[in-house]
């Protein structure tokens, strides 16, 4: 605790701004709050690549956007389809080059998450150090640099490090008044849905001509997406609002879960973030009170800091709100505001270094841990929908349609035409679900695809994957459907893979047996 000692004495007053982010920070000395996070946190992303092999499931839904747009099929899904069925066109646009240029989409999408991560670090360090004083900076920067909500999201392929390099990248441009502070607003905007609501926040610390060329930039974001898809808005947004809702704060009190010292839902968090966070939060939550405190007597003068943390909160925020389902990727945006506001409080109430120390303790065991479960989580998605992909692959001929509901793995390794449950790729599904019970009836007859794949027991429990309405009207509604296809055995060895394939009947398969008992609508 001694660096945290000579830290204190040797921190920038938080008062005086400088316009120079890193002038006289000394990024290269131990005590400063920049080398050290940073090797520590370079070592373990490392280890959670080593550790986890493959990218998340949804990562593989925009490798396979980018990969036909790198091979001159433009950023569709489905050949010929021109549908928004990713939510970041910066990321997809960016792993398009990757594609092209080292062809390993996924060690792309590596090499760029950790170097995003890492340049986030430094500069929501840089910031807090600047604005903020040693301590607050240190507290953020190890945290960020060791717990696995960053860590091992920044090497699952997803454009979560990239929407923080973004956010952190927007706050540093604003407290230096760079020229290039409205360029980075505007590609805040462009990184996801919730990045313009990070945007409009940040938005309140920029000059008017920074306002005016991050318009400028949405505006122009806006038109292309709309002339090629025929709508600025992702599909996968809009099917996912039409399938999950929006059912307001009792449904998203998972996104609170861990941040505060109570049991919000009555018991421990569903989340494993949560659960993992909650014992933060009897420091946590007091020391973010003191930092929305000083936010308050900055209220009508924010500093970048405070404009950061409060983008980032305004995430939380929504999600909390519109009932947001917990997807584990989401939360690293949330988490680092939250977090970031307690560091900037975490000196008023943590005034013995033994405190420090406690903390240090529980944030690295912990850690190993959380970094379990994304391990675990990974494993099992690999274990139901990769190892499908492939058999699938080998089943099937080119060309021939599916209609599934776990796009990522399964489309990214079979490579035919896609139908998704959920209406991600496939805007004509959500607007089926949207119609209610036996949506999925009248998807097949609709769209005769060739394959059916579904969880085990979905063509007898009568009861979808995600939320919504049932998929079969009653049970003449399922025999129509599973009348019409033949089981298809396939193994995976040593592995249950959860999954049933099911292919089209043809004239050369036996006759559909009747109906029994199992297959009554339940």
């Amino acid at each position: 605790m001694a660096i945290l000692d000579r830290a204190r004495r040797a921190s920038p007053a938080p008062a005086e701004a400088s316009p120079a982010l890193l002038a006289g920070l000394d990024p290269w000395n131990l005590r400063s709050p920049y080398l050290v996070p940073l090797l520590l946190g370079l070592v373990v992303r490392m280890l959670s690549a080593a550790r986890i092999p493959f990218a998340a499931e949804d990562a593989y839904i925009t490798f396979r956007y980018a990969e036909n747009w790198a091979h001159g099929l433009g950023p569709v899904y489905n050949a010929g389809e021109p549908v928004f069925g990713f939510s970041s066109p910066l990321w997809t646009a960016w792993l398009a080059l990757g594609a092209v240029v080292m062809k390993d989409t996924l060690l792309f999408a590596r090499v760029s998450g950790v170097a995003f991560d890492l340049t986030a670090l430094g500069l929501a360090a840089a910031l807090l150090h600047r604005e903020r004083g040693a301590v607050a900076a240190w507290a953020f920067a190890l945290f960020f640099a060791v717990c696995p909500v960053f860590a091992a999201n920044a090497i699952l392929g997803m454009e979560t490090s990239l929407f923080l390099c973004l956010l952190f990248a927007t706050g540093a441009a604003l407290h230096a008044r760079l020229p290039g502070a409205g360029v980075l607003l505007g590609l805040l905007a462009l990184v996801r849905p919730e990045g313009m609501i990070a945007a409009v926040v940040l938005g309140l610390g920029a000059s008017w001509r920074g306002r005016m060329i991050a318009l400028g930039m949405i505006a122009g974001g806006a038109l292309a997406l709309g002339a090629y898809y025929g709508s600025p808005f992702p599909q996968s947004m809009l099917a996912k609002a039409a399938v999950y809702g929006t059912p307001g704060p009792l449904a998203g009190l998972q996104w609170i879960e861990g941040l505060f010292p109570l049991f919000v839902s009555g018991r421990w968090p569903a989340t494993g973030e949560g659960t993992n966070l909650l014992p933060f939060s009897l420091v946590a939550a007091p020391a973010a009170l003191l930092g929305f405190a000083t936010y308050w007597r900055e209220r009508r003068a924010p500093q970048a800091s405070t404009l950061v943390a409060l983008a980032g909160l305004a995430v939380l925020a929504s999600y909390f709100l519109l009932g947001v389902p917990f997807f584990f990727w989401y939360a690293v945006v949330p988490t680092a505001g939250w977090f970031f506001t307690a560091a900037i409080g975490l000196e008023r109430i943590a005034k013995h270094r033994l405190l420090y120390a406690s903390l240090a303790l529980y944030l690295v065991s912990d850690s190993i841990l959380l970094h379990n479960l994304f391990v675990e989580r990974v494993r099992q998605e690999v274990i139901s929908f990769y190892q499908s992909g492939v058999a699938l692959r080998t089943l099937a001929k080119p060309g021939d349609s599916v209609l599934l509901e776990p796009l990522g793995h399964i489309g990214y390794q079979a490579k035919l035409r896609m139908i998704d449950e959920v209406g991600l790729v496939a805007p004509d599904v959500a607007t089926s679900r949207a119609a209610g019970t036996g949506w999925y009836a009248d998807v097949v007859r609709r769209r005769s695809p060739d394959w059916l794949v579904v969880r085990k027991g979905f063509l007898d429990a009568n009861q979808a994957f995600a939320s919504g309405a049932p998929p079969f009207r009653d049970e003449g509604d399922r025999a129509s459907v599973a009348g019409a296809y033949v089981a298809v055995p396939y193994s995976v060895p040593g592995q249950p893979t959860g999954m049933e394939f099911y292919r089209r009947r043809t004239s050369g398969d036996a006759a559909p047996q009747p109906s029994g008992a199992a297959a009554t609508i339940r």
